[in-house]
């Protein structure tokens, strides 16, 4: 699933034991505690499994110290697809498994790659109104066009994929 790994993954027990603004942080959406208010998420957004979808981590001193986002389970951290090493990693699996002759692959949750810069709140009907699942800030971006085109082009070069 390329939204989110494992909390047990490498990179996000790296990401972990990183500091805030390392290169292993950027691999995921974290985000900085508001000092004056350090029980409050950067935003409104909710998992799909209820509750907010963030999850404050605590500094080695036990402090505040960062958010990272979870549209699922605080199990799943979300990756931070505009993270150059994220898509590199993604497109070596995608071909990772062309190259050993797969028919096709199945993308779970592909539109929630990317996420709006700005981390804007989604207001009601989050999860729940799927007829508005276009107009969330955490669903359909931009950036997605130019990735499945990516996609698509490794597939189409694929070694016996007919065309």
């Amino acid at each position: 699933m390329p939204n989110h790994t494992s909390d047990r993954h490498p990179w996000f027990r790296a990401a972990l034991a990183a500091p805030p603004g390392s290169a292993a942080r950027r691999r995921y959406v974290f985000r900085p505690v508001d000092e004056d208010h350090p029980d409050r998420p950067p935003n409104d957004w909710r998992s799909a499994f209820g509750g907010s979808a963030w999850r404050r981590v605590p500094s080695p001193d036990g402090g505040p110290d960062e958010w990272y986002l979870h549209l699922f389970s605080p199990e799943q951290p979300d990756l931070n697809w505009d993270d150059p090493q994220v898509p590199a990693e993604y497109g070596a699996i995608i071909r990772w498994w062309l190259d050993r002759g797969v028919d096709g692959l199945r993308i779970d949750m592909a539109h929630a790659l990317f996420k709006h810069p700005d981390l804007v709140d989604a207001g009601p009907g989050q999860h729940t109104e799927f007829r508005r699942n276009h107009l969330m800030p955490f669903f359909d971006q931009a950036p997605l066009h130019a990735l499945y085109r990516q996609w698509r082009t490794m597939v189409d070069a694929a070694p016996g994929n007919g065309r």
